[in-house]
């Protein structure tokens, strides 16, 4: 997997403390990983994890939730790998994700 570092910096203004963003300078933390290229293979351990408890969703369903459970990954400093995705999908399974993730997609 190949991860791309964002070519971007913040840098405090002595104004008025306002941060920016300044290009050409490369911050550690900032990492971009494209879905695109993940997408289908975590949609299927998602698929696969979720059908362990006789969950079905439709194939928009299932990419939105994979979605959701892609960027959470990212979001706590993880990645796309199996067992990060398998974990969360697992997490959204024990905690009822069902009714709240359908609610908030309803008409999407």
């Amino acid at each position: 997997m190949t991860l791309k570092k964002k070519d971007l910096s913040i840098k405090k203004t002595h104004n008025h403390g306002i941060m920016s963003i300044k290009e050409n300078e490369i911050m550690e933390h900032v990492i971009d990983i494209d879905k695109k290229d993940y997408i289908d293979e975590c949609k299927e351990i998602v698929k696969t994890t979720i059908a362990l408890e006789k969950i079905e969703l439709s194939d928009h369903e299932l990419t939105l939730l994979t979605e959701e459970i892609m960027d959470t990954s990212l979001s706590i400093g993880g990645d796309y790998s199996r067992e990060n995705i398998r974990y969360i999908a697992v997490q959204y399974v024990r905690k009822q994700f069902l009714p709240r993730f359908q609610k908030a997609h309803k008409g999407g």
